[in-house]
C-alpha cells in the first residue's frame, strides 16, 4: 500500500474473524481509492470484498 501515493496511511486489523483493511486518503474519490487497492492486492496474488 505504501505505493499507491494517493493513501495516506493504512491499517490492517488481523484480529477479527473478518480481516479489514482501514484506508484514510484525500482528495480522491472511494472509488479512485478502491479500484487503487484492488490493483495492488490482485498483483500481490490475493482476492479482496468491500463491505
Amino acid at each position: 500500500m505504501d505505493s499507491i501515493n494517493e493513501i495516506e496511511s493504512w491499517r490492517v486489523f488481523l484480529d477479527v474473524q473478518e480481516k479489514t483493511l482501514e484506508v484514510d486518503y484525500d482528495n480522491y474519490s472511494e472509488d479512485e481509492i478502491t479500484s487503487a487497492i484492488q490493483d495492488a492486492v490482485t498483483k500481490a496474488g490475493y482476492n479482496i470484498e468491500k463491505l
